[in-house]
């Protein structure tokens, strides 16, 4: 039986630092991501969020792009929607 999204949800969370991150590579006072939730119509659901590290545009740009494929994925069975996911580089 081949399970679909029936929905997905993005939050863009901004969570402070009690105090500044500093590094080599300059000063940090919060962390940026992106939140999502991917329920199916088999009744299952999953919470993911975007990677930590750095990218360009930021947590904002990541939100964007996810948020432009939602109406494309919501439909599609997950397989589809996980084949189409990018390959994230380690």
């Amino acid at each position: 039986v081949a399970v679909k999204v029936t929905r997905l949800r993005l939050a863009l969370v901004r969570v402070p630092f009690v105090r500044p991150y500093v590094t080599a590579a300059g000063t940090a006072t919060a962390r940026e991501t992106v939140i999502v939730r991917l329920e199916t119509d088999a009744g299952v659901t999953g919470i993911g969020e975007s990677s930590l590290l750095p990218h360009e545009g930021g947590a904002e740009a990541i939100f964007d792009e996810l948020a432009r494929d939602t109406g494309r994925l919501v439909g599609l069975e997950i397989r589809r929607v996980l084949d189409q996911a990018p390959a994230t580089p380690v």
